[in-house]
């Protein structure tokens, strides 16, 4: 875990178009060091969801970043140097994936619908394997991938057979 007033593993939000990254990517400091204008200041490196990462002067950190909060998954973050940083970054090291919003079942059902979804049961069994994958919990989607494997080899042998 970083110190108290440390910004290691703060998440932030682009504000600008920079480094491939559209406005609205997700970044997380990795380093800080004595800002050049200010020393008295913080100066951050974050790395982006696609890999890019660049240092922000204070006044760079204004322009370009939406501080968020820390992940505590980040805060203990050791820099080294940059070609950690990426062989980290390549071993997923930090994730990006985005939580998605979530869909309520009545207008799940209505996408599962266009898929010739359509009852009950088997709309229940994969609106549980969306929301499993948004979680990321590994034992929650295997069951769920289980169970939409066996519903679907079901419905694909009693329609065909």
């Amino acid at each position: 875990m970083g110190n108290a007033n440390s910004l290691i593993g703060m998440k932030v939000i682009l504000k600008r178009r920079m480094l491939g990254e559209n406005v609205g990517a997700i970044g997380y400091v990795f380093n800080e060091y004595p800002d050049f204008d200010d020393p008295e200041k913080l100066g951050v490196q974050v790395i982006f969801e696609k890999g890019g990462f660049d240092g922000f002067s204070v006044e760079e950190q204004n322009l370009y970043l939406e501080f968020k909060e820390i992940d505590a998954r980040y805060s203990g973050y050791k820099f080294v140097n940059v070609s950690c940083v990426i062989i980290d970054y390549r071993n997923g090291y930090w994730n990006f994936r985005r939580i998605l919003e979530p869909i309520d079942v009545k207008h799940f059902s209505v996408i599962c619908s266009l898929f010739g979804i359509d009852d009950d049961e088997n709309i229940n069994i994969v609106y549980n394997l969306y929301r499993a994958v948004l979680t990321g919990d590994s034992d929650v989607t295997e069951k769920a991938i289980n169970d939409f494997n066996i519903n679907m080899s079901f419905r694909i042998n009693g329609r065909f057979n």
